[in-house]
């Protein structure tokens, strides 16, 4: 039984180890393991109680098992630990298999709450993260344990730093439902997970060769997910049934505006056929997204794919739905992450550069960007909510007005929260109001 696997495996010890020095400086243990099983450990150092349990029958030969410290897993933050279990090109039978990696100390509980940890696992690079979410955890070790059937690279993390650190940038195809995994009350898109669900319409291939007002591109804000869109009064499925296409952008929200725009131009300029556009919604952070999309990708030469004839984004976006977007920053949303930085090496600070992206007051990365502001082709709508305290309770009416906007252009309040501006869109009155400027010339 897996549960088995994993208590055994997490409680420390047993087996013989592979003699793990002299070793190169990133492998940190190899052995040959056999049909009798065995085990596989780091014995000292800063890596100690890593480990990788094989049990009888896992193997029908000997076979050279070796666990090293990954570097090269650019989507997590430096201080949480990542580790290469290889042979990582075969599959193991079910349950015969115990992974154990180290976590990061500050993710283990100071209380008697027990800590809720979640493994994740990528098989190589540039494929997708998967999630394992039956985790032992030993408090005393600092480790976690999970039993895979195949090998790869693991860390121990929890959903809501996935989602923001970790989760993969990508389009999803509405044709396709998508897989998550709710680990410890948080979902998680895993194409592993144990659950799917429909998000969006339509297909990625005919988004591609689309014109704008059959497609819209949904971007949702921080901590956010696609998966928060799918239910049934929200905006996403409110939209006009002239809107063909309706595809969701996951990214990992923490590590900034202007990464994460710049990374969705280089999608864009990549995929566009002749005839392609697009609308874009962004849910407050998406918002800025979308912004530094239209407004500073085309030229910034820190883009990965920049090349000084990019065509403008507006060749293909001619409408911005701008919904609850601190224009003006918000230190609710970015206060938290922005005083984190400090305790983080320089390395690692560029995943919290959200954080600073939505601080307010002079001199602060929206302020910038709100002074090289000119009108564009792009037709802004802005959409905000206030609930009679002069915010929806995360960005202020201040902020989500502080962008000027000149007719065509539009700026409309609405009664509803933060997420309520997306959530409660089919009977708040949000979805009509923006379907009618979808559906005007």
């Amino acid at each position: 039984m897996a549960t088995t696997l994993l208590l055994a495996a997490c409680g420390g010890g047993g087996g013989g180890t592979g003699d793990v020095s002299p070793l190169p400086q990133d492998l940190l243990a190899t052995a040959t393991i056999g049909p009798a099983g065995g085990t596989l450990e780091v014995p000292t150092g800063p890596h100690r109680g890593v480990r990788l349990t094989v049990l009888a029958g896992a193997v029908a030969a000997p076979t050279t098992f070796s666990i090293r410290a990954e570097a090269g897993e650019l989507a997590v933050p430096g201080l949480f630990p990542v580790y290469r279990f290889e042979p990582a090109d075969r599959d193991f039978p079910a349950d015969r298999i115990g992974v154990t990696v180290r976590g990061a100390a500050s993710l283990f509980s100071t209380t008697s709450e027990p800590t809720l940890l979640t493994m994740f696992r990528r098989e190589a690079a540039g494929l997708p993260l998967q999630v394992l979410a039956e985790v032992a955890v030993n408090e005393l070790t600092e480790t976690a344990t999970a039993a895979p059937t195949r090998l790869g690279r693991f860390f121990a993390s929890t959903g809501p730093l996935q989602r923001v650190f970790s989760q993969d940038f990508q389009l999803l195809d509405p044709s396709v439902p998508a897989a998550f995994q709710t680990v410890h009350g948080t979902e998680v898109l895993a194409p592993n997970g144990n659950d799917s669900t429909p998000l969006g319409r339509g297909s990625l291939s005919s988004f591609w060769s689309a014109p704008a007002a059959e497609n819209v591109l949904i971007l949702h804000g921080l901590n956010g997910s696609p998966l928060d869109f799918r239910y049934a009064n929200d905006l996403a499925n409110s939209l006009d049934a002239s809107v063909q296409n309706v595809v969701f952008l996951a990214y990992p929200s923490a590590t900034g505006v202007a990464a994460n725009a710049n990374r969705l131009y280089d999608l864009l300029r990549q995929h566009a056929q002749p005839g392609f556009g697009c609308r874009i919604i962004g849910h407050s952070l998406g918002g800025l997204v979308a912004r530094y999309l239209i407004e500073r990708a085309p030229t910034d030469p820190s883009r990965a794919g920049f090349v000084a004839s990019d065509p403008a984004a507006t060749t293909w976006i001619d409408r911005v739905i701008l919904l609850g977007t601190p224009h003006a920053g918000s230190d609710t949303a970015g206060g938290l992450f922005a005083a984190m930085l400090p305790a983080l090496p320089v390395s690692d600070q560029h995943f919290l550069q959200s954080g600073l992206d939505l601080l307010e007051g002079p001199g602060t990365f929206t302020a910038d960007l709100n002074a090289g502001y000119s009108d564009n082709a792009a037709r802004y709508l802005n959409v905000y909510g206030d609930y009679g305290v002069g915010s929806d309770g995360i960005v202020s009416v201040a902020a989500a007005t502080a962008l000027p906007l000149a007719l065509p252009e539009e700026s409309q309040v609405f009664a509803t929260t933060h997420p309520g501006l997306h959530t409660d869109a089919a009977w708040n009155g949000i979805a009509a109001w923006i379907n009618s400027r979808l559906l005007a010339p």
